[in-house]
């Protein structure tokens, strides 16, 4: 039996439907403690990237500690772990980048929480412990499971529901995956790795080609603040690959159309 952490996660909907998914808060370790697992995927928290309000020790607290103490129980009773770092560990980097360059990144506390999860993890592997959990360090990735606040959360509630929204500069370019991709490289990795697609996207453009897919035009919806600061303005990095990922149209449009449908179907009953 394999296991997602994280049930309300953008990743925990990717996987199929017959793993088991679960909280990551108020885990019983006592009804787990004897069954054997096939892969573990530890997909929470990855939602309060940006939140302004937290401050390092609570980042910690999640990233670092509760993870922590969520491998260590499970990487003895499965046969794999996996657990997510970041990307943006390497984000003051410009060009392409690779797990075999050190970090260097721009300080957040978001960021140095998954460096110092990754140094736990290298401490218990020279320990000789935790050596079936793997890292992976995705790329951005967005879905309509984002949380308000985000922009792609703003972006998609502007397509479906038909409304304006305010955004900041989108004039960024940026390696972009879909959660989908990240969950299947997930499902098939035995080392630790950097997910991206390979590509910079400029973000207007998709966001533009979004829009048009369903007859609108985006400027007739998104007002957009261009001196609005952004975390993501700045240093511009991709995941330097062979096996480059091109499908984050297609597959963010299948979201799209599913929850249209959906709608339609809720509006009828």
């Amino acid at each position: 039996m394999d296991i997602v952490i994280g049930n309300t996660s953008q990743l925990s909907y990717y996987f199929p439907e017959d793993f088991m998914k679960i909280s990551s808060r108020n885990i019983n370790y006592d009804l787990y403690k004897y069954q054997k697992f096939g892969s573990v995927y530890i997909a929470f928290a990855e939602q309060r990237v940006f939140n302004l309000s937290l401050k390092e020790k609570d980042f910690f607290d999640i990233n670092v500690n509760l993870t922590s103490k969520i491998i260590d129980f499970f990487s003895k009773i499965s046969e794999k772990v996996i657990v997510y770092g970041t990307a943006e560990l390497w984000n003051n980097y410009n060009g392409a980048i690779d797990m075999n360059m050190e970090f260097n990144y721009k300080y957040s506390p978001y960021i140095k929480s998954k460096e110092e999860l990754y140094n736990v993890l290298m401490q218990n592997r020279s320990d000789n412990k935790w050596n079936n959990v793997k890292i992976i360090h995705p790329f951005n990735f967005n879905s309509l499971k984002r949380k308000q606040g985000f922009l792609f959360y703003k972006i998609f509630d502007s397509i479906i529901n038909e409304k304006k929204t305010n955004v900041g500069c989108l004039d960024i370019n940026r390696d972009l995956i879909h959660p989908k991709y990240l969950v299947e490289i997930s499902k098939n990795t035995n080392k630790d790795c950097i997910v991206g697609s390979g590509n910079l996207i400029n973000i207007k453009d998709f966001i533009s080609d979004i829009f048009s897919q369903f007859g609108k035009d985006y400027r007739n919806y998104i007002i957009e603040d261009i001196n609005e600061y952004s975390q993501h303005k700045g240093n511009e990095f991709w995941l330097n690959t062979e096996n480059k990922y091109n499908d984050l149209l297609k597959d963010t449009l299948i979201d799209i159309k599913k929850i249209m449908k959906e709608n339609e179907r809720n509006k009828v009953s």
